[in-house]
């Protein structure tokens, strides 16, 4: 769930017997090593996914913060998540099987990124297999509506409180097992003018 190796252990007689188990890749054979030589731990045995190990319960809390040390010193810093450069805004009715062919005529190597804005979510269908990949009924202000599939967006959706209007981003594509055109979704934020009627509201109270 947390993308860590997991450690279990007993203490019994003031000695620590345990195992631990590796995630998101942590070599934990490494990592008892490291353990061993800064000697947190008095011996281990295992293979870079499972090992065993064991310790002086007056070490417990020297092996802890050493495995804390370990893992912050391997783990990559976080970057700042790259901006998204927007090549052009359209609307749902431009999302046909012309304008698909003309751009991959021409962009046929990197397609641009298009945004349509302010679209109002009526429903959201998570799909069986994966909850995390949602299909979107989208309606925009002339009542269109179009149905999209938001691959990997679920999470960020929800993330955003599940907002009634959004914004999104892609290229065009064909559509799956289909032979329309729709937007291959890279992204979605909630829509700036969803807020409108909020802020009109308040203006409205402080004039009172």
């Amino acid at each position: 769930k947390y993308n860590k190796p997991a450690f279990i252990y007993t203490v019994e007689d003031g000695e620590v017997t345990g195992s631990a188990r590796s995630a998101d890749e942590v070599n934990v054979e490494a990592l008892l090593a490291r353990q061993k030589e800064q000697e947190n731990i008095d011996s281990f045995g295992g293979h870079s996914f499972a090992a065993g190990f064991s310790l002086s319960e007056d070490k417990l809390e020297d092996f802890r913060q050493g495995v804390a040390d370990y893992l912050k010193e391997i783990s990559p810093e976080e970057k700042e998540p790259e901006e998204l450069q927007i090549d052009c805004s359209i609307g749902l009715q431009e999302l046909s099987k012309k304008n698909y062919e003309q751009l991959n005529s021409i962009y046929y190597d990197a397609p641009p990124m298009l945004a349509i804005k302010n679209l109002k979510v009526k429903k959201v269908h998570p799909s069986k297999n994966n909850p995390d990949n949602i299909k979107l009924t989208l309606e925009d202000s002339k009542k269109r509506r179009v149905d999209i599939w938001a691959w990997r967006m679920g999470s960020l959706y929800k993330e955003l409180g599940s907002p009634e209007k959004i914004d999104i981003a892609g290229s065009l594509d064909k559509e799956f097992m289909k032979s329309g055109v729709t937007l291959k979704v890279s992204s979605l934020r909630r829509s700036k003018k969803s807020l409108s009627p909020a802020k009109g509201t308040l203006r409205k109270a402080q004039e009172k």
